[in-house]
């Protein structure tokens, strides 16, 4: 929360204070970092992957790409298909 209101100075001494960390803890800054990155993909400000630096929608296009990911996916849909389809939240609702 406080990486996304810009106060890396407070996470920074939060953390410290929580985890009983070094100021020189490089798991600490990797940290951090990984924080301060997340956020700015969130907002859109860059990129999202590994090191050649993909958007989301090439990230979600490979992991299609892999066939076990696409099974579960539309084992996934369907059931919620079929759920929805069936009624069964309904005769769930009134049978108790």
């Amino acid at each position: 929360w406080l990486v996304k209101q810009g106060k890396v100075e407070y996470a920074l001494e939060s953390i410290k204070r929580t985890r009983s960390l070094s100021t020189t803890a490089d798991v600490l800054e990797n940290e951090i970092n990984e924080m301060i990155r997340v956020d700015a993909a969130s907002k859109g400000l860059e990129q999202v992957g590994d090191d050649d630096k993909q958007s989301q929608w090439q990230v979600v296009k490979s992991q299609l790409a892999i066939p076990a990911v696409r099974r579960e996916l539309a084992v996934g849909v369907g059931l919620q298909f079929y759920q929805q389809i069936s009624g069964i939240n309904t005769v769930m609702y009134y049978s108790t």
